[in-house]
């Protein structure tokens, strides 16, 4: 109950100030902490190609799906922070 609240709060809060640190920019490449399918700098490299109309699944580097990159692009056009808080709400 009140508990899972808590530590969700707690959660969300603690990811927001590495957030806010700078803390992506120092872990993004941490084989430890990633793999093909959560590499935020994938994600970003797959957005990147996305929005300069080449397709991100030409090569190895975009394993994200179809639909969530497409939609991750467009909260990418509004803010970066638009896509940590898509998901953090994700996680």
């Amino acid at each position: 109950g009140l508990e899972m609240w808590i530590g969700s709060a707690v959660g969300i809060a603690l990811r927001y100030a590495l957030y806010f640190a700078g803390a992506p920019a120092m872990l993004e490449e941490h084989l430890e902490l990633n793999s093909p399918i959560t590499s935020h700098l994938r994600l970003k490299e797959g957005l990147f190609l996305l929005h300069q109309s080449i397709s991100p699944y030409a090569g190895d580097t975009c394993h994200y799906p179809p639909l969530l990159l497409l939609f991750l692009e467009r909260l990418d056009q509004v803010s970066p922070l638009a896509v940590f808080s898509f998901l953090v709400l994700l996680d």
